[in-house]
């Protein structure tokens, strides 16, 4: 099982993105490369970092692809047939419910919550507007893929309401993924190996482990 620290950011604001973007880059970078289903011939190269303090998760996704999608503009839309990236959290090892937070590099959010793959609750729009997105793309000379970076918010008071406490040393079993159902060369990729027969993300049990690192 791999696993990781998210680094202490100090007293960033969540709707801070610029100034946490800058911190995240001084933690380590982790590859989303585990090529678990041999699906996908040109594969991208796909990192994520992670940080926290008392106002937010902050993730930093970075993406370079041969080829992008970037259609879906409304909340829980299905951006997994876009070029997308996405976060699972288990806040309890105790209980069943795990959360997906799915976005395509446009920043467009699907977020669900629940015990498995079917029976789950997506996000209102009231909650999905705190979650905050900032995207750049620079599309490559052939004008089908690019690089692009998406960093994300994710507020303390809707991580609580699905049971994810942001206190140092707490951790909690999650997985990264960089997927892209409806490009012609389809990929899905994650960071903690999944080990099933066919691609599924939705398996807590092959989740990594993240640490919230105390404040030094």
């Amino acid at each position: 099982m791999k696993h990781t620290d998210f680094h202490h950011l100090g007293g960033i604001p969540a709707d801070k993105l610029s100034d946490a973007v800058q911190k995240l880059r001084k933690t380590p970078e982790h590859s989303i490369d585990s090529h678990n289903w041999g699906i996908g011939n040109s594969l991208p190269r796909a990192t994520f970092r992670g940080g926290w303090n008392s106002n937010a998760v902050f993730l930093l996704f970075e993406v370079s692809e041969p080829e992008s999608l970037r259609r879906f503009k409304t909340v829980n839309a299905p951006v997994w047939r876009d070029s997308c990236v996405e976060f699972f959290i288990r806040p309890d090892a105790d209980r069943p419910d795990y959360c997906n937070f799915e976005f395509n590099s446009l920043g467009t959010l699907l977020s669900q919550t629940g015990p498995d793959r079917e029976n789950r609750a997506f996000i209102d729009s009231d909650e999905a507007s705190q979650i905050r997105t900032e995207a750049q793309y620079i599309e490559n000379k052939e004008g089908k893929g690019g690089n692009w970076m998406l960093a994300i918010s994710i507020p303390e008071a809707v991580l609580k309401r699905r049971g994810v406490a942001l206190e140092g040393g707490t951790q909690y079993r999650c997985n990264f993924y960089k997927c892209g159902d409806d490009l012609k060369d389809p990929h899905y990729l994650s960071w903690n190996p999944v080990e099933t027969a066919e691609p599924d993300f939705h398996r807590p049990e092959y989740f990594g482990l993240i640490n919230l690192k105390s404040e030094i």
